[in-house]
């Protein structure tokens, strides 16, 4: 079997961005952990700016949407109303 020169160097690059990715997602989550020891049992407010931005991500990621008090007092406001149909 002989080993392609080309091949190789697409499988390491592929393995050291993989590396790096989960080098980053670690970072950030220790990020958010040391951040909430920080707010400690405070409520984080989002305001519908931060909401949308969570939800098209999430919807990326095909993660559950964020649903909260707040959310649900602002389901009807034009601009979740106007995100929610652009996000489907």
């Amino acid at each position: 079997m002989k080993v392609k020169p080309m091949g190789m160097l697409l499988v390491m690059l592929a393995g050291w961005m993989n590396r790096h990715q989960q080098d980053v997602i670690e970072y950030l989550k220790e990020e958010n952990r040391v951040l909430r020891e920080k707010l400690g049992k405070k409520r984080i407010i989002l305001n519908n700016d931060q909401r949308m931005r969570l939800a098209r991500l999430g919807k990326r990621l095909d993660l559950p949407p964020f649903v909260g008090p707040a959310l649900m007092r602002g389901f009807h406001s034009p601009v979740l109303h106007l995100a929610l149909a652009y996000a489907a």
